[in-house]
C-alpha cells in the first residue's frame, strides 16, 4: 500500500502482475504517517494531520473507517511544515504500541476484522531529568522478548536535535524505561534505523561510519516461533525447495520507523546449523502470505540452496523476526527427488466421467517422481514410493526410472523420471469445499533414502462436467464457483 503525501489518494501494488492500482481514498492526505499491518489483513494509521484521529483501512471491503480519538496527541506539530510522528509496533499480545512524535504514546486495541477497535493511554517518554523526550521519525524494533527498543531526542523537538535516548518498553508494565545505547549515539534520533537480525540481534546505524549491533535479548515464547510441518529431508545444492508450517511469518512486521524508512521483516529465513556450529543461512522467495501471526493457517515459502555449502547433516529452522522454529533434521547433499505434477487439481466431475467411461477412475502419467544423483547401477530395479495422500486416492508406479541421457554409462549418476498412475476408488474422498493434500515421495537406493513432498487439490464443482471420450485429461480449463468446464478439443466432448 502506498499513499500520497498531498492528498487522500492511495494505491496498492499487485507483485503477482507487477501493477500498481488506486484504491479507495483516506481521510488525509498520507504525509509523514505510520501505517502498520494488523493480523486481520486491516492497516492501522494515525493521522499527521489531524491532532489525535486515526482511521484503520479494511482490506475486506477496501474501505477507511475512522477510528476515533487516540485520547493523547500523538503528531508533534512544527512550524513550517507537517507534524512528526513516530513509529508503530504490533505486539505479540495483538495490541499496537503507536509512538508519538510529541512523546505521548497510546495502545491501540483491535475490534474484529473491518471493525473499530479503542485506544488507551501508553507511558509518556522521559528523560532521567523527567523532561519530555521526542520521537521525530524515530525507529523502534519488536525484540525476541515481545519488549519494544525505541529511540528519542531532547528539546526543542522541532530542531531536530541529538543525542539519542534508548527505551525499553514493556507491555506487561506499559512502562518505557530508559536503556543503554550504543556509542553511536550522538545525533539526533531521526538518523537511526534498527534491522532486526535472523539472529536476534539488532542493527542499529545512525547516517555516520559506525554501525553498532546489539545482542539478543532471547526470551521468546513457544507459541510464538514458526513451525515447520512439510519439509524435505535431502536438499541437493543448487535446488529450490518448498517448505510448509505455521507463523512463517511472525507476529509483527517488527521494524517500524513511519514513512521514511520501511524495514519490517515479516517473512521467513532459512537457517542451517551443521553440528560443529557452523551457520548458513539460506534465501527464500514467494511466500505463499505477507500476513502476520497467521496462527495455525499453512503458509509456505521456497527456499534455494546456494552451491557453496559443504554436504553433510544440518538442523534447519525457519526464522521470523529473530525467532526461529523447532530444528528439522535435513541432509545436504548431491542426491534429491523432486515430485512434477502434470495433474495438481482433480473434481468430482472428471473422476465420476473417467469412472463412466473406462470403469476406473484412473488417470495415466498424473504424477512423475524425478531422482537425481543416482546411477542406473544404484537403482537396479528400485522405483519410489508415494504415500496415499488421502483415502480413496494412491498413486501406483507405471514402468521403470527413465535416464535423461540414455548414452552414460551404467555407473555414473544422473537424473531418473518415474511415471505414475493416479487411481480414485470413488468419490467419497471430495467435500464441499476444495481441500489440499500433499503428495511424499521417499526412494531409496544404495543405501541412500531421498524424499520430498507437493501439493494437490481435490474440488467439488458439479454443475458442468467435461466428458472425455479417451483416457487422459485437458491441459486447462474454466472454473466458476459452481462450474467447471474443461477446454474442448478433438476426441473429447462437454456437456453443460
Amino acid at each position: 500500500m502506498f499513499g500520497n503525501p498531498n492528498n487522500a489518494a492511495m494505491a496498492l501494488f499487485d507483485p503477482q502482475t507487477q501493477t500498481y492500482f488506486f484504491t479507495s481514498a483516506k481521510n488525509d492526505n498520507s504525509s509523514e504517517e505510520t501505517f502498520t499491518l494488523l493480523p486481520t489483513g486491516d492497516i492501522l494509521d494515525v493521522q499527521c494531520s489531524n491532532g489525535t484521529n486515526a482511521e484503520l483501512y479494511t482490506s475486506s471491503t477496501d474501505v477507511w473507517l475512522q477510528m476515533g480519538s487516540t485520547g493523547v496527541s500523538l503528531p508533534q506539530p512544527c512550524s513550517g511544515f507537517v507534524s512528526e510522528i513516530g513509529p508503530a509496533i504490533l505486539l505479540p499480545n495483538g495490541t499496537v504500541f503507536a509512538i508519538g512524535a510529541s512523546g505521548n504514546t497510546a495502545i491501540y486495541i483491535p475490534g474484529a476484522a473491518g471493525t473499530a477497535g479503542t485506544w488507551s493511554n501508553g507511558p509518556t517518554l522521559v528523560d532521567t531529568s523527567n523532561n519530555t523526550t521526542f520521537p521525530m521519525d524515530a525507529p523502534a524494533v519488536l525484540l525476541t522478548n515481545g519488549q519494544v527498543l525505541l529511540t528519542a531526542s531532547p528539546s526543542p523537538a522541532c530542531s531536530y536535535p541529538g543525542p539519542t535516548t534508548f527505551y525499553l518498553y514493556n507491555s506487561s508494565t506499559n512502562k518505557a524505561t530508559i536503556t543503554p545505547g550504543p556509542t553511536n549515539n550522538g545525533q539526533a534520533c531521526f538518523e537511526g534505523r534498527f534491522l532486526l537480525l535472523p539472529s536476534g540481534e539488532v542493527l542499529y546505524s545512525n547516517q555516520s561510519g559506525t554501525v553498532s549491533i546489539l545482542a539478543s535479548v532471547g526470551g521468546a515464547q513457544a507459541a510464538w516461533a514458526p513451525a515447520i510441518t512439510n519439509c524435505a529431508t535431502s536438499l541437493i545444492l543448487g535446488h529450490t525447495y518448498q517448505i510448509f508450517g505455521t507463523q512463517f511469518n511472525g507476529l509483527s512486521q517488527a521494524c517500524s520507523y513511519g514513512d521514511d524508512a520501511q524495514v519490517a521483516t515479516n517473512y521467513p529465513i532459512i537457517r542451517l546449523q551443521d553440528t560443529s556450529g557452523n551457520i548458513y543461512y539460506l534465501r527464500t522467495a514467494n511466500h505463499s502470505t505477507m500476513a502476520v501471526a497467521t496462527g495455525a493457517a499453512q503458509v509456505s515459502t521456497f527456499v534455494s540452496v546456494p552451491t557453496d555449502i559443504p554436504p553433510g547433516q544440518y538442523s534447519l529452522f525457519v526464522v521470523a523476526n529473530g525467532i526461529p522454529s523447532a530444528a528439522f533434521a535435513v541432509s545436504v547433499g548431491t542426491q534429491d527427488l523432486v515430485i512434477r505434477l502434470e495433474m495438481s487439481n482433480f473434481t468430482v466431475g472428471e473422476v465420476t466421467a473417467q469412472q463412466g467411461l473406462t470403469g476406473f477412475g484412473n488417470f495415466d502419467n498424473a504424477l512423475y517422481v524425478e531422482v537425481e544423483g543416482f546411477s542406473q547401477t544404484a537403482i537396479g530395479s528400485a522405483v519410489p514410493s508415494v504415500a496415499p495422500p488421502i483415502n480413496g486416492l494412491r498413486y501406483v508406479s507405471t514402468g521403470p526410472g527413465s535416464p535423461s541421457d540414455p548414452t552414460l554409462a551404467a555407473n555414473q549418476p544422473q537424473r531418473f523420471t518415474f511415471p505414475f498412475q493416479a487411481q480414485f476408488t470413488g468419490t467419497g474422498m471430495f467435500s464441499t469445499t476444495d481441500q489440499t493434500l500433499v503428495v511424499s515421495a521417499t526412494f531409496t537406493a544404495a543405501g541412500r533414502t531421498v524424499s520430498n513432498n507437493a501439493q494437490i487439490i481435490l474440488q467439488e464443482h458439479r454443475t458442468r462436467t467435461c466428458f472425455m471420450e479417451a483416457a487422459g485429461r485437458a491441459p486447462s480449463g474454466i472454473s466458476a464457483s459452481t462450474s467447471r468446464c474443461f477446454s474442448s478439443r478433438p476426441g473429447r466432448r462437454c456437456l453443460a
